[in-house]
């Protein structure tokens, strides 16, 4: 696909604010130049400029104050997370990507979990399981509490990176969750019984600060469930992804 002109300056400028947030030049709580002096800086025009710092804003990176001008604000990822997530509504196959990344990035993830989390997060994991036996006969099968649960995880890493990822998805996320759950509702009641149980195995790994164990119980968990679909013929997982 060709670009034009004006695609090009854009480009340009959005990457020479990049340089300078990485360079140290630009951190939250600064103000940026004015108009004018910004335009002799980077070499661009007033119309291209604001089209860029219309781009920050609507992204979070930069906030503007009548009066006082333009601010770099902290990392806040809710409207990028937004666009992306909306990016992500075009793939077709997504059902099955969402699925895979969960698996990869869950896996792993409990393994930082299960050594930084703290003891108010243990504890809100277990407050979250002993409400699943109820949730179970609400209206979205669990499939909430099962989201809460696994959320609590990634946010247990207290690593910026997964946070964000699982904050960039979380639709997906949450229909993935309900998904699954709605085809599993059917299973009788000893099955049931039974993913729930999965749920205490990752949390007491994690509880008892194995890192090994933990990831091997997240194994255990989704080869669980995905055993249960693929008897339904509701999903068969990709034979790159099988846990052995």
């Amino acid at each position: 696909m060709l670009t034009s002109p004006k695609d090009r300056v854009f480009d340009k400028i959005i990457s020479q604010f990049k340089d300078m947030m990485r360079q140290g030049q630009l951190k939250p709580g600064d103000r940026l130049l004015s108009e004018r002096e910004l335009c002799s800086q980077l070499g661009v025009s007033r119309s291209s400029l604001r089209e860029a710092l219309r781009a920050l804003e609507i992204f979070g990176i930069t906030s503007s104050v009548p009066g006082q001008g333009s601010f770099v604000m902290s990392p806040k990822f809710t409207s990028l997370a937004s666009f992306f997530e909306m990016m992500l509504y075009l793939n077709k196959s997504i059902s099955e990507n969402v699925l895979e990344v969960r698996m990869l990035l869950e896996c792993e993830a409990v393994r930082l979990a299960a050594r930084r989390a703290t003891p108010e997060e243990l504890s809100s994991l277990k407050t979250v399981i002993e409400r699943m036996p109820i949730s179970l006969e609400s209206e979205d099968f669990g499939a909430q509490a099962d989201f809460e649960f696994h959320t609590m995880i990634m946010q247990a890493t207290h690593n910026d990176i997964i946070i964000f990822i699982s904050e960039a998805i979380e639709g997906l996320l949450r229909q993935s969750h309900y998904e699954r759950r709605v085809a599993l509702f059917r299973c009788e009641k000893k099955i049931r019984d039974q993913l729930i149980t999965v749920h205490w195995d990752v949390y007491e790994a994690m509880q008892s600060g194995d890192p090994n164990l933990a990831a091997d119980k997240m194994r255990e968990h989704f080869r669980f469930t995905n055993k249960l679909l693929e008897d339904q013929g509701k999903i068969v997982p990709s034979p790159d992804l099988e846990f052995g």
